[in-house]
């Protein structure tokens, strides 16, 4: 049985993962996500993934894990002074 379904554009998971990375945080996983749906089907069909695509998903995956970092440190940070001031 052929996989029919059709891959999400790639356009569409570089400007995600671009914008996650860049300045909509949220937008992040959504690019890593909709990477990683991209490669699956492109795999499942024999298809040779869009560079766009490869480069859409990588920015989402360093957007991810770079404002996960920032948001753990500030946090951190945040609970370390107010428990400094108490």
């Amino acid at each position: 049985m052929v996989d029919r379904a059709k891959p999400p554009d790639p356009w569409m998971v570089f400007a995600t993962g671009l914008l996650g990375l860049v300045c909509l945080q949220v937008l992040a996983p959504v690019g890593w996500a909709l990477g990683n749906r991209y490669m699956r089907i492109c795999l499942r069909q024999g298809l040779d993934p869009d560079p766009l695509a490869r480069m859409g998903r990588t920015f989402g995956m360093v957007g991810t894990l770079l404002w996960g970092t920032l948001f753990f440190v500030g946090l951190v940070v945040a609970l370390v002074g107010y428990a400094w001031t108490r």
